[in-house]
């Protein structure tokens, strides 16, 4: 099973998912709260899971990104310091060659 999450707080997360609804509508799963600190989900574990969200850059010009979630260093936002998920290669450049 693979799933797009997005929140419906997230200006950003509605609307890349307005923009592929069409192609993904079975996939698409909506939160009424942020996913930032997701930690109980109700359903059967995804194989696969696809946030749709807002980010920012460092260098505060607009930027399309894919990445995998995880921290480098301290866990700031969540997460467990120095622990970064299993990245999916092919997911990935798929993402980035459609942005």
């Amino acid at each position: 099973m693979k799933i797009i999450a997005y929140s419906l707080e997230d200006k950003a997360g509605c609307n890349i998912v307005r923009q592929i609804s069409e192609e993904f509508r079975p996939m698409l799963y909506s939160f009424p709260h942020s996913l930032l600190f997701l930690e109980k989900w109700k359903y059967a574990i995804p194989d696969l899971c696809i946030v749709a969200s807002r980010h920012s850059s460092k260098s505060g010009k607009p930027t399309l990104t894919a990445h995998v979630p995880g921290n480098f260093g301290h866990a700031k936002m969540g997460g467990k310091e120095r622990e970064l998920s299993l990245a999916p290669a092919l997911y990935l450049a798929q993402a980035l060659k459609k942005l």
